[in-house]
């Protein structure tokens, strides 16, 4: 029987698919490596043969670089891994960024995307100790690559073997037993190495304990390196002798940093004569006192020569959402602060953000991320976007500090945007600030009981976005309902009371009320004709929306309904009659929901004209059945998990027929049928 399916696969595999799916896949290192187009100095093959020489060592288990913000050490561990790749060193690489204020479920969340997994324990601990049997159990030679420490990081709590502790264990502070065994060294048919990069030595040699003979240096190039790499990024070639002599002079400005040099040289390619005249001049005049004066400088530089007002204001947002954010988190909040003009569907806002970012991309201002639904900016840069956003745009920014008292309290009037992400918020909010500028207010809580007082937002009239987590507003939510302006509301991980009150906020684009603990979708929430986007997902308290409520939403293109309202056709009806009104949804685009009985699936709702959709029929245990497991609800994917007990009873759901056209993910329990095919 089972070699009779073989053959049929394989039969259909030949004849009618293209592809046929076997699981998760590890992500390409060639998303993650550097390839062709990458310039070496000679300066650096020194540091790269001891590199290379300390990979190929069997006693050596975890090797450090460091050196100045900007001077290339994320490019540079990149091309020595991709060497070690080439020589048959490794199999696998998997790359990680870490920053000042590590987040350890994003560190695995990337490391376990790059292996092809997925976690079926959402603990820190319980995604280690997945990492730790990867790893351990991986038959590949691996390279697990950390970048840009700042702090000590307890490596077996991340999951990554170090010393082949469990991560639920006590570590001792600050001590890794870095000793192989006798048989680790000398089976060299399974290697296993980690490179870590920092910008601080002590930070590998004292608070990680490397010793000495594996830490390396790297420095900034040498002039004429610094004017190679700068002619190759401006094709000066390509010009007259005047710009030779300004390349030359402009490149030994930028201090032999490779961040500064291809950031100011793309920012030029395309520019005049004149343009590098007057970039020269202000990098003469400029005494800069360090390196990172610098590297601000260049930033600035590029973001004034950014050719229209788009580009600049995505750029700034960018910063504001820190290391690889979600692209749909980006596209939530242009839409929210209406960044562009005129009305745009969320598909045609995703299409021009796709564009702005490729040409950001270009100009070094950002850089690829770990998949395509994410981007990336190298934090030197972001700092000094966060300058630009709060010297010129009166922006404040802040992110993972303990506030024992509010910043600038007394230039709360001036500013246009206030963001506080993942603070510790010891004192309470001012009981009244004037803010008659500002446009977005968001604050992350790390305390649920935080609280904000009762007249807060009464100066905000002009708000368009406002963004809420982990925020006690059980009994203060009426306080948000004199923003009648707000295109952006989202109230995630709340605690909320009666939020009527948000049907008469007429102009919402976008609308969510994830995590938080509503029971009762309000009737008046039918009334946002303007609603782009709705996610109510992971409300696990919620058990009832109201008739007309969905259909009411016509202009609406995203929702999202994941682990909240259980769909199911026992004792009435009504279940099936509100999955009925997404008839009525024209727009939509995208659907994330979880249906438990597929009778509930009303037979005429076509979901063909989806562009994405997480779509759950059936009761499943678990959606982590082997390697199968829904996307982030933001990332662009198809997947439908399909389980229907009753014989043939799928050949009466045209619906769920239509789906299989596209998907892209596909999980299948029970389903009635004799032939799947």
């Amino acid at each position: 029987m089972a070699y009779g399916l073989v053959k049929e696969v394989d039969n259909l595999r030949k004849t009618t698919f293209d592809t046929i799916s076997d699981g998760m896949r590890p992500m390409s290192m060639d998303f993650i490596l550097p390839g062709s187009g990458f310039v070496s100095f000679k300066s650096r093959h020194e540091v790269t043969k001891k590199v290379m020489d300390m990979l190929n060592d069997s006693k050596v288990r975890i090797i450090g670089v460091y050196g100045l913000g900007g001077v290339g050490k994320t490019t540079f561990v990149k091309k020595v891994a991709r060497k070690a790749i080439n020589d048959k060193l490794f199999d696998m690489v998997v790359f990680a960024h870490v920053t000042s204020t590590p987040d350890i479920k994003k560190i695995q969340s990337e490391l376990a995307d790059q292996l092809g997994v997925r976690f079926d324990k959402d603990s820190e601990i319980g995604r280690a100790s997945r990492l730790q049997d990867i790893f351990n159990n991986e038959k590949k030679n691996t390279l697990v690559i950390l970048d840009d420490l700042w702090v000590r990081l307890d490596l077996n709590k991340l999951g990554i073997p170090v010393d082949g502790a469990n991560p639920s264990s006590k570590s001792v502070e600050g001590i890794y037993n870095f000793k192989m065994s006798k048989d680790e060294v000398t089976n060299d048919s399974k290697r296993f190495k980690i490179l870590l990069t920092s910008r601080d030595r002590e930070v590998l040699s004292g608070k990680m304990e490397l010793k000495d003979n594996s830490i390396f240096s790297l420095k900034g190039l040498q002039d004429e390196e610094a004017e190679i790499l700068f002619k190759k990024v401006t094709r000066v070639n390509e010009k007259s002798h005047d710009f030779q002599q300004l390349a030359i002079t402009i490149s030994k400005k930028c201090g032999g940093l490779p961040i500064t040099i291809i950031t100011v040289g793309r920012t030029l390619r395309t520019k005049n004569y004149i343009e590098w005249k007057d970039a020269l001049g202000q990098l003469e005049r400029k005494n800069f006192i360090g390196v990172d004066e610098s590297l601000h400088f260049s930033t600035k530089l590029s973001f004034y020569y950014l050719e229209n007002e788009d580009l600049k204001s995505t750029f700034l947002l960018c910063a504001q959402l820190g290391h690889h954010p979600l692209i749909m988190e980006l596209v939530k909040y242009c839409i929210g602060l209406g960044i562009f003009k005129g009305f745009l569907s969320i598909r045609k806002t995703r299409e021009k953000i796709l564009t702005l970012i490729k040409r950001l991309k270009d100009s070094s201002l950002l850089v690829n991320s770990y998949s395509n639904d994410y981007f990336n900016m190298h934090d030197v840069i972001c700092d000094a976007a966060l300058s630009i956003a709060y010297e010129d745009q009166h922006i404040l920014t802040m992110r993972n500090e303990k506030l024992s008292e509010w910043p600038h309290s007394n230039e709360f009037e001036m500013y246009n945007a206030i963001s506080i992400h993942n603070c510790d918020t010891h004192d309470e909010l001012p009981n009244f600030v004037s803010c008659p500028k500002l446009k977005m207010f968001h604050i992350d809580s790390l305390d649920p009981s935080f609280r904000l007082p009762d007249n807060f937002f009464n100066t905000m009239g002009i708000l368009k976005a406002l963004i809420l987590t982990c925020v006690d507003l059980s009994n203060s939510l009426t306080l948000i309902s004199c923003l009648t302006n707000l295109r952006m509301l989202c109230l995630e991980q709340c605690m909320l009371g009666d939020i009527s009150f948000i049907g008469e906020m007429k102009k919402l684009r976008i609308l969510s009320l994830s995590r938080s603990n509503i029971q009762s979708l309000p009737a008046t929430i039918g009334q946002l004709c303007k609603l782009q986007l709705l996610d109510i997902s992971n409300c696990i308290e919620l058990r009832e929306i109201p008739p007309n409520v969905l259909s009411g939403l016509t202009n609406l293109e995203e929702l999202y309904m994941t682990n909240s309202v259980k769909w199911k056709s026992e004792g009435n009806r009504s279940g099936n009659a509100i999955l009925a009104e997404l008839r009525y949804l024209h727009q939509l685009k995208s659907l994330d929901i979880c249906i438990l009985d597929a009778a509930s699936l009303p037979w005429n709702l076509f979901l063909d004209n989806l562009d994405s959709y997480k779509i759950v029929i059936g009761n499943f245990k678990t959606l982590s059945v082997g390697d199968f497991n829904m996307s982030n609800k933001d990332e662009n994917s198809r997947a439908l998990a399909l389980q229907i007990k009753e014989r043939n009873h799928i050949h009466t759901h045209k619906a769920i027929k239509l789906l299989f056209k596209k998907v892209e993910k596909l999980l299948l329990g029970e389903v009635g049928v004799q032939n799947i095919f």
